[in-house]
């Protein structure tokens, strides 16, 4: 009877991985997620600080927009009620307009008036944004008059609570810190302002504390 007979070579080649080629394998796939999973976690990270810095930038320049933008206002008093004479100043708790005199860099040079408020959203959401309204001003009144040349802009979103304080000559004539500043005859001297972002958000509002023209009104 004729025997076959198999080379070595065939027979490691039927034989297939051992267990110790196995487990080295494994070992070398192990290592390699490992580094792809690293690299992806260190991706991630490296994109939301990236996102936190642009959002913490966008803060500083609201700031830096702001002050500059307070400390043009302008102590402008106009003829109201039985012709006594106020300032066209409202600083309330929440919200505050003023006259402000503009270059007209983006917009026509002259007087306007600014407010400075928070609104809701407008998906509807609970949280607020940051607004910025200019207006046109008009000598004959204070009051925003249709027609004059508007722009609104949006400076932040998704901020939690908008207050302002004013300081200056309070009830005992002693100056102190105010939560409104209505229907006076002169500026504040200081106004601050403090924007709260919602628990969780890494964006960082320092206080903002602004001192007014306080020179001769007219």
């Amino acid at each position: 009877m004729k025997r076959w007979r198999t080379t070595p070579g065939r027979a490691a080649h039927k034989r297939g991985f051992s267990l110790v080629e196995v487990l080295v394998a494994l070992s070398l796939l192990a290592v390699l997620m490992a580094f792809l999973f690293g690299s992806l976690s260190f991706g991630r990270r490296a994109l939301q600080m990236s996102a936190q810095t642009e959002r913490a930038a966008s803060v500083a320049a609201v700031q830096l927009a702001l002050e500059n933008l307070l400390s043009r206002t302008e102590p402008l008093l106009i003829a109201g009620a039985n012709r006594r004479r106020k300032l066209v100043f409202e600083g309330r708790s929440d919200r505050l307009a003023f006259v402000a005199n503009l270059e007209g860099r983006t917009t026509l040079a002259g007087l306007y008036v600014v407010e400075i408020l928070a609104a809701p959203e407008s998906d509807g959401r609970t949280v607020s944004s940051l607004h910025l309204t200019q207006t046109l001003f008009r000598l004959r009144s204070a009051e925003n008059v249709g027609g004059l040349p508007s722009y609104r802009r949006t400076l932040l979103t998704e901020i939690d609570s908008l207050t302002f304080r004013y300081f200056g000559p309070g009830g005992s004539s002693h100056d102190e810190w105010l939560d409104e500043w209505i229907d006076r005859s002169e500026l504040p001297k200081l106004v601050e302002m403090r924007v709260q972002f919602r628990r969780g958000d890494p964006r960082l509002w320092v206080p903002l504390v602004i001192a007014l023209k306080l020179g001769r009104q007219n």
